[in-house]
């Protein structure tokens, strides 16, 4: 399930394979994503906390992006803070890396 942003009026399902993570997904809650009531935490994120949720490109901290959009924003989405592993939301145009996941079945 995909949040919406501010100039849209409804969250969308997908149906892909491979994607990027929600915010609740990743364990993370915000006031600004129309979609966290319909979806879960993820298991692999269930158990892990902030520092769980850092990546690293070369072995360097990075942000990346997460799929929902920022309700409270017309050209804003979700990314996870390279530092702490908390949400934050920047422009759509910003370089962000992503850490897609996958289901399997």
């Amino acid at each position: 399930m995909s949040g919406h942003g501010l100039d849209d009026s409804s969250n969308f399902t997908s149906t892909d394979k491979l994607y990027l993570l929600a915010t609740k997904e990743a364990n993370m809650s915000t006031p600004y994503d129309l979609a966290q009531s319909n979806t879960r935490i993820l298991d692999f994120y269930q158990r892990k906390g902030n520092p769980d949720r850092i990546k690293n490109l070369n072995g360097i901290a990075s942000y990346w992006w997460l799929r929902t959009a920022y309700s409270n924003g017309s050209i804003n989405f979700y990314g996870v803070n390279a530092s702490f592993g908390y949400w934050y939301y920047y422009y759509a145009t910003d370089f962000k890396g992503v850490a897609p996941a996958f289901r399997i079945g």
